[in-house]
C-alpha cells in the first residue's frame, strides 16, 4: 500500500467515525458534545464550538446573534455570543467561512486572551446555528475535504434540529401539563366549595337545560348531577315559585315552601340570576 493510499484510507476511517458520532444521544446537548469531541479528536483541532439562535428570528442572526450551546474541549476560551456583524453571519449559508487570525475583525469577535486556533472555519447549520472549528494554519479544509465533510455536517445539522425541536415540544408539553394541573386543582377547589355550601345551587343554559348543580340541589330533586346535566325540568321554576315568563335575562327572587325528594318541606328563598361566559353570553 502506497503512502497516498494509506492516507486516503485513514481519511475515510476518520469520516466514518465522525458519521457514527452524529446523534449518539436523544439529548441535544449530549449529542452535540459527543460530535464536537469527535471532531477535535479526529481532525486534531484546538477547539470545536456550537452556537445556536435562542429563538428563530426572520433573518439569520437576528439582533441577538447566536449563543454558545457547547464547546470542546470543555472550558475552552471562546465567545459566548456571535453577533450579527460577524463574518460567518454576514455570509451565512456560504459554508464554510474561513477566518484567520491575521484577518481584520478577528480580535473583535474573539476577545478572549490567547484564543485557540490560527484558523477558524464556520459551517452554517440550517438556519439556526453555527459550527466553529479552530485549528492550526493547515487545518482549513481543502476543496476535497469540504466535499467529504459537508454531508456529515449537514446530517449533524438535521439531527440536532430535530432533537432541539423535540426538546422544545417536550418543554411546551410540560408547561401545558402544569397549566392543566393548576386548572384542575382550581376546578376541584371550586367544586368542593360549591358542594360544601348548604344552599341549593343549580346552573341552566339559555334553553333551560341543566349545566350542573351542587349536592344540596341533588337532595332536592333526588337525582345525581350526572342524571340532570343536559335535561330540562320545565316544572322546576314553578316548584320554586318563580314565574317562567320572566326570562333568564332578569334577576328574580321568590320565597316558597318546597318538598324535597325525601318528603321534607322547607321554606326556600330562591334567587335566580343570569351569569355570563367569556363571550358575553
Amino acid at each position: 500500500m502506497t503512502e497516498r493510499q494509506s492516507s486516503a484510507k485513514g481519511a475515510t476511517s476518520e469520516l466514518y467515525e465522525l458519521a457514527l458520532a452524529v446523534g449518539t444521544s436523544l439529548d441535544p446537548l449530549q449529542s452535540a458534545r459527543a460530535f464536537l469531541a469527535a471532531l477535535v479528536r479526529l481532525r486534531r483541532l484546538d477547539a470545536a464550538c456550537l452556537w445556536v439562535l435562542p429563538e428563530r428570528p426572520g433573518a439569520p442572526g437576528g439582533e441577538v446573534g447566536f449563543e454558545l450551546l457547547t464547546a470542546a474541549p470543555e472550558g475552552v476560551g471562546v465567545p459566548l455570543r456571535i453577533g450579527a456583524a460577524h463574518p460567518a453571519v454576514t455570509r451565512f449559508g456560504a459554508s464554510p467561512v474561513v477566518l484567520r487570525r491575521a484577518d481584520a475583525g478577528f480580535a473583535e469577535w474573539q476577545p478572549v486572551p490567547d484564543p485557540p486556533g490560527a484558523v477558524w472555519v464556520f459551517w452554517a447549520l440550517g438556519n439556526y446555528g453555527l459550527l466553529g472549528l479552530a485549528g492550526p494554519a493547515t487545518s482549513a479544509p481543502a476543496a476535497a475535504e469540504r466535499a467529504a465533510l459537508e454531508p456529515i455536517v449537514d446530517r449533524f445539522a438535521v439531527t440536532l434540529a430535530g432533537l432541539l425541536a423535540a426538546q422544545r415540544l417536550n418543554a411546551e408539553a410540560g408547561e401545558r401539563r402544569l397549566v392543566q394541573d393548576s386548572l384542575a386543582r382550581e376546578q376541584a377547589l371550586s367544586r368542593s366549595l360549591i358542594d360544601a355550601i348548604p344552599d341549593l345551587i343549580f346552573f341552566q343554559d339559555l334553553d333551560g337545560a341543566y349545566l350542573g348543580c351542587n349536592k344540596a340541589f341533588e337532595a332536592l330533586v333526588g337525582r345525581p348531577e350526572e342524571a340532570l346535566v343536559g335535561r330540562v325540568d320545565e316544572g322546576l321554576l314553578e316548584r320554586l315559585g318563580i314565574a317562567a315568563s320572566g326570562g333568564l335575562a332578569q334577576t328574580r327572587r321568590s320565597r316558597n315552601w318546597v318538598r324535597f325528594a325525601d318528603g321534607r318541606e322547607v321554606l326556600l328563598e330562591t334567587l335566580l340570576t343570569p351569569f355570563h361566559g367569556p363571550g358575553g353570553q
